[in-house]
C-alpha cells in the first residue's frame, strides 16, 4: 500500500471502531434505563390496588410496599415473557384481533362537554382488550430495552469473529462506487460466497451496507457514507 491507501485504510478502520463503540454505549443505556423501567408496570398497578383498597376497605391498613413487592415478582417474569415471545408486536396484534367500536377519533373529538367524556368511556368499556393492551405497551418499555440489548450484544458477540481487515477493504471498495456491487464481484482469489458472510454480516449489522438477496449484491448505506465523510 502506499500512503495515501495506508491512511484511507487507517481512517476507515478508525470509523469502524468508532462506530463499535458507540453501538456498545447504545446498549449498555438501553440496559441502565430498561431495569428500572421494568418496575413501571408493577408501580402503577401497585398505586391503583393500593388507592382501592384504601377508598373500599380504609379499615385494612394494606402496605403498599408489600403490594409492590409482590407485583414485581408477579409482574415483571411476565412481562419479559412476552417480551420474549413476541417482541414489538404485542400492541398491533391485539388491534389486529379486537373488534374497535365507537366513532371515529374526530367525532369523539367533536363531542361537546360530558357527552364526550361518556362516549370515550364508552368506546374503553367497549374495547377493554385494546384499551389495557396500551398499558401493557407502556409497561413493556422496559423488558423491551433490556431484552434488545441483551440480543445485540449477544449478535455483537456472533459478528466479530470476522475479518476485520477484509471489512475495511469492502467498505473502502464500496465507497468508491457509486452504486452497489455484484458481491461475487468483491472476491480474492480463491474465496468464496461462504467465506465473505461473516465479514457481510459484521458490516450489514452496523449498518454499513445494504445486501440484495441471497448476499447476491451489496451497497454502502447512506449512513455509512455520511460516517466517512465527517
Amino acid at each position: 500500500m502506499d500512503p495515501c491507501q495506508v491512511n484511507e485504510f487507517d481512517f476507515i478502520a478508525d470509523r469502524l471502531r468508532r462506530r463499535e463503540r458507540l453501538h456498545e454505549m447504545q446498549a449498555a443505556a438501553m440496559l441502565i434505563l430498561g431495569v428500572p423501567l421494568s418496575l413501571l408496570g408493577p408501580f402503577v398497578l401497585a398505586c391503583i390496588f393500593w388507592l382501592a383498597v384504601w377508598q373500599l376497605a380504609p379499615h385494612w391498613n394494606a402496605s403498599w410496599l408489600v403490594m409492590f413487592a409482590a407485583l414485581c415478582v408477579i409482574v415483571i417474569p411476565l412481562l419479559y415473557r412476552q417480551e420474549f415471545r413476541v417482541g414489538d408486536a404485542y400492541y398491533d396484534d391485539v388491534l389486529r384481533e379486537t373488534e374497535v367500536y365507537g366513532g371515529s377519533p374526530g367525532a369523539l373529538i367533536a363531542t361537546p362537554g360530558m357527552a364526550k367524556g361518556i362516549v370515550a368511556a364508552a368506546v374503553i368499556a367497549a374495547n377493554p382488550r385494546a384499551f389495557s393492551a396500551g398499558f401493557v405497551e407502556v409497561f413493556l418499555t422496559g423488558p423491551r430495552l433490556v431484552v434488545d440489548a441483551l440480543r445485540r450484544r449477544r449478535v455483537r458477540g456472533e459478528v466479530h469473529e470476522c475479518d476485520f481487515r477484509r471489512a475495511v477493504e469492502m467498505v473502502r471498495l464500496l465507497h468508491s462506487l457509486d452504486g452497489g456491487i455484484d458481491t461475487e464481484k468483491t472476491l480474492h482469489r480463491g474465496e468464496r460466497i461462504d467465506d465473505l458472510i461473516p465479514t457481510l454480516a459484521y458490516l450489514v449489522f452496523y449498518r454499513w451496507i445494504g445486501v440484495r438477496g441471497q448476499w447476491t449484491r451489496i451497497w454502502l448505506t447512506s449512513h455509512g457514507r455520511e460516517s466517512l465523510q465527517s
